[in-house]
């Protein structure tokens, strides 16, 4: 297996892409599912499969607890993103000397960006590149921490997309973190 990204717009470079992270994944969630089984929680490879492929997919309060609590689940959840998710940082996230913090990816640019009106707001704009087809619609965030959050994308503008956050909220702190790895599906 080599480290190459397979090419988006190839039907079977992406089958192949699937499969390989799918049997990764699968041998990896082994021993997963046999710690979590042993405490009460029932989470399976499809269970995170699902969670990190399908746009409508919620988290079970077995998947939340397990995204939560478990560093192995998480980064399962991870390995996956990386692997199956068209557009992923290139690099972790630069911040700026002020209230911007940018951050590069394959196919978008992601700034975050103090509102001038309400200082209690900050924007979320991602410029999606030329090649960013079909257009994103789950922004994934998942920090070093035990945070894992899963965020609906409004549809884009002219190959942007805006969303309008609270200073405060925990996904504009993890958006902040350069720890945090962000990922647009």
């Amino acid at each position: 297996m080599t480290n190459d990204l397979p090419n988006w717009a190839d039907a079977t470079g992406f089958a192949e892409a699937v499969f390989i992270a799918r049997d990764t994944l699968e041998t990896l969630s082994q021993k997963t599912e046999e710690t979590l089984e042993t405490a009460g929680l029932a989470v399976s490879f499809d269970d995170i499969y699902q969670f990190a492929t399908d746009p409508d997919a919620t988290a079970g309060s077995a998947l939340a607890l397990a995204l939560a609590t478990n560093d192995r689940v998480r980064a399962d959840l991870h390995r996956l993103l990386c692997r199956t998710a068209p557009m992923r940082p290139m690099t972790r996230a630069a911040a700026s000397s002020g209230a911007i913090t940018t951050r590069l990816g394959s196919g978008f640019e992601m700034i975050l960006r103090e509102s001038r009106a309400d200082r209690g707001q900050i924007y979320l704009i991602i410029r999606l590149g030329q090649f960013s087809h079909p257009s994103p619609t789950t922004l994934f965030v998942i920090n070093e921490g035990a945070a894992c959050r899963k965020v609906p994308l409004p549809v884009p503008t002219d190959g942007v997309i805006q969303m309008l956050l609270d200073v405060t909220s925990d996904l504009a702190a993890s958006l902040c973190d350069p720890k945090t790895d962000v990922f647009l599906r």
